[in-house]
């Protein structure tokens, strides 16, 4: 929401911070930005499966991936604080730590030591790249799903003509 804010700068960040506020009143631009999701809105969106064999910090990291890639969050956003996504996911705060440390270490995001989890700004193609990776685990996972029910591949292929009303080929 903040673009700008410098965390290494020698100007505080609340000072930084009312200085964007006032420029954005002053434009008019305050409030104009797309709502940034709930804690409780993120967390129905991570759709975590405590039975799957994945494990679950893998499972929120990948999720939260496909939401900066996706855009739903956006450079400088905000991540939920660990109790809190720990709370409302009902699992071990450890677990969210590792997703978190995870996300940083690929570039994802920035921990701020007292601060919080932001999202950080990605390089151009990035985001395109990672929405890329995303689909290609979508059909892999499909294709699994497929095996283990039986489908054949025509037959997986003629349902998903159907379901996008179009040849695939």
């Amino acid at each position: 929401m903040f673009h700008g804010i410098d965390p290494r700068s020698p100007i505080p960040l609340y000072v930084q911070i009312a200085e964007r506020v006032r420029l954005a009143i002053a434009t008019g631009t305050l409030g104009s930005a797309a709502p940034l999701p709930s804690v409780r809105q993120l967390a129905a969106e991570l759709r975590i499966n405590p039975r799957s064999p994945i494990p679950l910090y893998v499972q929120i990291a990948e999720r939260v991936r496909l939401a900066i890639a996706t855009g739903t969050l956006g450079s400088a956003a905000p991540l939920p604080s660990v109790r809190q996504l720990a709370a409302e996911l009902r699992i071990n705060p450890a677990t969210v730590i590792q997703a978190y440390k995870d996300l940083e270490a690929q570039g994802f995001v920035e921990i701020r030591h007292g601060a919080g989890t932001f999202v950080r700004e990605l390089a151009p193609g990035r985001r395109a790249r990672e929405r890329s990776q995303q689909a290609g685990a979508l059909v892999r996972k499909l294709l699994a799903e497929a095996r283990r029910a039986g489908v054949s591949l025509p037959e997986l292929q003629r349902a998903l003509e159907t379901e996008l009303g179009a040849k695939t080929t």
